[in-house]
């Protein structure tokens, strides 16, 4: 994307603001929020033609990130300014009235406030039972160098540690290791390729969720056997897998389907639902579905990305099986988040 055209988006993601012009000679507060609704949905549907035609991903994901986030910004910004002016004019501010409004907003700052003293304290003291979390600002499917920064949820501290061999290991979890693809040829699966594999304790099987030729290909987790060079398809799911892991024990495997966390015992081949109660409102582009299940078994990441309306803090979402609560702890020293894993030893 080109610097004309960066500053004539950044025109269009703040031309909400334009609409106050209206209140300079017009006086209808009906007439001037249906102009700034219309006016926004325009250039929001604008967003999406644009992103549509985007000449690739990396654009499109400019627009949805920056760009439509800027508008709708500007356009609260403008209904609240306009609005207050429209509404001086007309004589609404009185002494009274403003002493209420005052009085009002005293109430609901101190309601907020005390708010999130009393959710900080609690987030703050669920931190202590976490183990340590490892994640670094560079993704490691393309990188191999950069920081990582361990987050320490007893003394809840985030640490930077430089990428060293273990900790590369350790998130990189054998993703994409086109050596497993070859146990397809000669089967019905014959094509797929492997989107994340991970062996087990004794290197004799490889579990792998699989992908390559859209449909159903996504929804498909394999149990791979080395000695026997002989392929099981364990799950076959009606969705995407977006992810999975295995125990530390190696006895059970977890992954995500349709916002959902399902336990598949590798003993019995039983599936039990964990919890269904996952789905992420807000999703941004750069955001990432996982699955990382701590040694213990008791706490999952399920999630690192953005949070509300307009995403720009990152937070690494935690499922606690335990006692079934959500937790979520902010990413600090970095503006992204990649390869999120618990970092025990």
């Amino acid at each position: 994307m080109g610097l004309l055209w960066i500053l004539f988006y950044l025109f269009f993601a703040f031309a909400p603001i334009l609409c106050v012009l209206y209140v300079i000679k017009g006086k209808k507060i009906w007439l001037f929020n249906l102009i700034t609704i219309l006016v926004t949905a325009a250039l929001v549907g604008y967003d999406f033609f644009a992103a549509y035609n985007a000449e690739d991903f990396h654009t499109a994901a400019f627009i949805f990130q920056l760009f439509l986030p800027i508008q709708v910004a500007s356009a609260i910004l403008t209904f609240v300014i306009g609005n207050l002016i429209l509404l001086k004019k007309r004589g609404f501010f009185t002494k009274k009235r403003l002493k209420k409004i005052g009085i009002t907003l005293v109430a609901l700052l101190v309601l907020v406030g005390f708010s999130a003293i009393v959710r900080g304290l609690k987030t703050v003291a669920n931190y202590k039972v976490l183990p340590d979390i490892a994640y670094t600002a560079v993704n490691l499917r393309y990188y191999d160098d950069g920081f990582g920064v361990i987050f320490s949820g007893a003394d809840n501290e985030y640490k930077e540690v430089q990428l060293d061999e273990s900790l590369v290991n350790l998130l990189q979890k054998n993703e994409y290791p086109n050596e497993y693809e070859k146990c397809f040829s000669g089967t019905q699966y014959e094509g797929y390729h492997v989107r994340r594999a991970l062996v087990d304790q004794d290197s004799k099987k490889v579990y792998m969720i699989t992908g390559g030729l859209g449909g159903d290909s996504y929804y498909k987790l394999f149990c791979y056997d080395k000695g026997s060079n002989s392929l099981d398809l364990i799950v076959d799911g009606d969705s995407w897998i977006y992810d999975f892991d295995l125990s530390d024990d190696g006895s059970y495997l977890v992954y995500e389907i349709d916002n959902t966390l399902l336990r598949y015992d590798l003993s019995s081949g039983e599936t039990t639902v964990i919890t269904d109660k996952i789905k992420q409102k807000k999703k941004a582009a750069a955001d990432e579905k996982l699955v990382r299940v701590s040694k213990d078994g008791r706490f999952i990441i399920y999630f690192c990305g953005g949070d509300g309306l307009i995403p720009i803090k990152k937070y690494i979402f935690i499922y606690d099986v335990e006692k079934d609560e959500f937790q979520k702890v902010p990413v600090k020293k970095t503006r992204s988040v990649h390869n999120v894993d618990w970092y025990e030893e």
